[in-house]
Order: C-alpha cells, then sequence, then structure tokens
C-alpha cells in the first residue's frame, strides 16, 4: 500500500499540467451549504492539481469537528486518494469496515482540537463522510498494526467478506450530486503469511475475455470468480471500478467514464455529472458506437469569465438554463451533457485525439501558449 501510494503521488506530479501553483487558503465552512463549497473547494483543488490520477483515482470527503464547549461547527473538504480503512474484532465484510471509518470520534486529552470561536484547545467530535466518489475506488485494508515506535507490531488476519459485483455506496455518500456510487471489483493484492515471512498474490479481471487470473511471481493461471470467498483472510488492497451499466452485462463493459477535468470546464467535475436517461444500460460496449452522439455545452461565452467566477456561480448558471428546458419533456438532465464520444468507453486520450468523456479545452488559467519557432525565411507571410 506505501508503494501504491508513493506511485500514485510520482505520477500525479510528473503528469500535473499546473506548472505555477497559487497559493490558496483552505476555507472553513459552518455547514449551512455544504454543496456549494464543495464544488468550491474542488474547484480550487483544480487550480493546484489537475492530471489523469486526480481525474481517475481521486474523491473528495467532508470532515467535521464540534466543540463540545460551545458548540461551534468546523467543516472541511478534503480530496483523498484511496480508503484506508480500519478493522476492528467486530469487522466481518468490508462494509462494517467502511461504517467504522466513517463513525464519529471523541477528541479529549492529547488529541483535543482548537476551535476558532472559543480560541482555545477544547475537547469535541470529528467525523468524516464520503462526499463524492472517484471512477476507479481503491479500497486498503489495515491489516498490520504499528506500535509507539511506528514500527509494525501485529497482523490483523481476520476474514472479511467483500462484494465482487454491485457495491452500493449511495446510503454512506452524503452528497445529492454526482453519478451513481454502485461499484465493481476488477483487481485484489492479496497478503499471505505473517510479519517475517509474507507474501503477495495479486487477482485481476481481463476485460478481454471476461475471466479472473491468479498472479504469483512469474506463474499465473485462469480461476472461478468464487475464488474470492477463500481471499477474505488474505485480501489487503482492492481495486473497483464504478459501474455504468446494467447489472446484466459482463464486467468488462461497464467501466466508467474518464473526464479531463480543468477549471474552465465545470461540467466535467464529479459534482456535475449524472446518469444520462438516453444511455441504454443493458447494452454491450461495443454498441455504444451507434449511440447518437451527445453534445459537448459551448463555454466559449463563459471562457474569459472563468478566471474570476467561482465554481458555485458556474454550477448555478448551469442550473439555470436547465430549469428552462425541464418544461420540453422528462428526459431532460439536471445539468449538461458530457462531450460526445464515438468510440468505446476505454478509449484513452492520445496524440491529440478526443476519447470518450475527455474534455480538449486548454487549462487557460495556467498554460501559457508556447512561442513560435524562428524561421530562416524573410519573406513576410502570405494572409
Amino acid at each position: 500500500q506505501e508503494v501504491l501510494a508513493f506511485l500514485l503521488d510520482g505520477i500525479h506530479e510528473d503528469l500535473n499540467r499546473v506548472k505555477e501553483r497559487p497559493y490558496i487558503e483552505d476555507k472553513d465552512c459552518d455547514g449551512t451549504n455544504d454543496e456549494d463549497d464543495a464544488v468550491e473547494n474542488w474547484k480550487n483543488y483544480l487550480r493546484r492539481n489537475k492530471s489523469l490520477i486526480v481525474d481517475m483515482f481521486q474523491g473528495q470527503l467532508r470532515n467535521t469537528c464540534k466543540c463540545l464547549k460551545c458548540g461551534h461547527v468546523n467543516i472541511r473538504f478534503e480530496p483523498f486518494m484511496y480508503l484506508s480503512l480500519p478493522m476492528s474484532k467486530s469487522c466481518k465484510s468490508l462494509d462494517d469496515c467502511i461504517d467504522l471509518y466513517l463513525k464519529e470520534e471523541s477528541l479529549k486529552g492529547a488529541d483535543q482540537y482548537y476551535c476558532g470561536k472559543c480560541k482555545t484547545h477544547v475537547d469535541g467530535t470529528k467525523k468524516q463522510d464520503l462526499w463524492m466518489l472517484p471512477p476507479v475506488l481503491i479500497v486498503h485494508l489495515k491489516r498490520f498494526k504499528y506500535n509507539d515506535y511506528g514500527k509494525i507490531g501485529t497482523k490483523n488476519e481476520a476474514a472479511i467478506e467483500y462484494p465482487v459485483t454491485g457495491w452500493d455506496l449511495k446510503s454512506r455518500v452524503k452528497s445529492k450530486r454526482g453519478v451513481y456510487p454502485r461499484y465493481d471489483l476488477y483487481a485484489v493484492s492479496n497478503h499471505m503469511g505473517g510479519l517475517g515471512s509474507g507474501h503477495y498474490t495479486a487477482h485481476a479481471l481481463n476485460r478481454f475475455d471476461d475471466v479472473w487470473y491468479e498472479f504469483n511471481d512469474s506463474s499465473y493461471r485462469a480461476v472461478q470468480e468464487s475464488i474470492h470467498r477463500r481471499l477474505s483472510k488474505s485480501a489487503y488492497v482492492l481495486f473497483y471500478n464504478r459501474s455504468e451499466g446494467d447489472a446484466s452485462m459482463p464486467l468488462n463493459e461497464r467501466s466508467p467514464l474518464i473526464r479531463r477535468q480543468s477549471v474552465s470546464r465545470p461540467d466535467l467535475w464529479p459534482h456535475s455529472q449524472v446518469d444520462d436517461p438516453r444511455q441504454i444500460k443493458n447494452f454491450a460496449r461495443a454498441s455504444r458506437r451507434n449511440l447518437e452522439p451527445l453534445q459537448a455545452p459551448d463555454l466559449s461565452s463563459r471562457r474569459n469569465e472563468t478566471s474570476t467566477s467561482s465554481g458555485m456561480e458556474i454550477l448555478a448558471s448551469i442550473k439555470e438554463g436547465q430549469a428552462k428546458n425541464q418544461s420540453t419533456g422528462p428526459m431532460k438532465q439536471s445539468l449538461p451533457d458530457p462531450p460526445s464520444f464515438s468510440d468505446p468507453p476505454s478509449t484513452t486520450q492520445t496524440n491529440g485525439k478526443k476519447g470518450p468523456g475527455h474534455s480538449l479545452e486548454r487549462d487557460e488559467e495556467f498554460e501559457k501558449p508556447k512561442p513560435r519557432r524562428k524561421t530562416r525565411s524573410t519573406k513576410p507571410t502570405q494572409v
């Protein structure tokens, strides 16, 4: 898990399209307008972080601290790349672990927090909530316990059952926006053995033949999906794809669209996405080519205003335009359609070509135009 986090952080830093990061002070919220506060926070985050890693793996949490002395509530929205879930003796399933992760904690003694209203450290409570989940959700089970000196002390080998298909997180996500959070497993990293003689294996779904494979050092073999029943004690890191298709479809045909996010395209942020009712849920991936293309919204008129407009104002303008169209039919969305696509959703953007769900809009806020190359010719340019 530590190596995975290091690699993802490194890839993000190398691919980050923001070269000059502005200083942005974190905003404390009071819980009166969480939806718009979350959008504004995500906009500020994109002003410093824009990469494929953000688009695929990063979601948003809501952290709430409450002062037990004066009752002051402090809320902050923070990005996350994976969920590290605690394990207790009572945890039997992945749902139990995530409920434990979301449980309210007491902040007392050495764990007191600083109350901005009382101007001192006080007893309080802290709670984390899932606010917006990414297309690819990475879940890490905290099987290793560290001692007071930072060294691994014991390993928890409790059997944790985890869903392979249709993991529904709707009841645990607090935001009312975004694509429906239902996930399918596509890979598992396992740790077997103890602290001194452990061994890693992996199981992954082949998207071409829809068959699970086991990888053990230099060997591999095809296995049945039922193998996951025997991995409940060794599963360490689980990788889930958000499911954007009917449950009767094969797993390899339900992967999500990945949208390239930027400050100038709020219609591609996760807070703006909804399930498109025109996309039938029981089609095979190849048949998406036969769908009527979806038109991208025209944001050229707002392009020069983006740097000064807040995320709340942008989304409000999107909603306002939609409200005028709701009377025309029941199939209208509450937000703009995603960009058009003609290839399968698994296609990625390469060599400047447009992939499905990807925006090719330039990030005008921070990307500087490349200087023209000087030529030896002294002839005037013909117009």
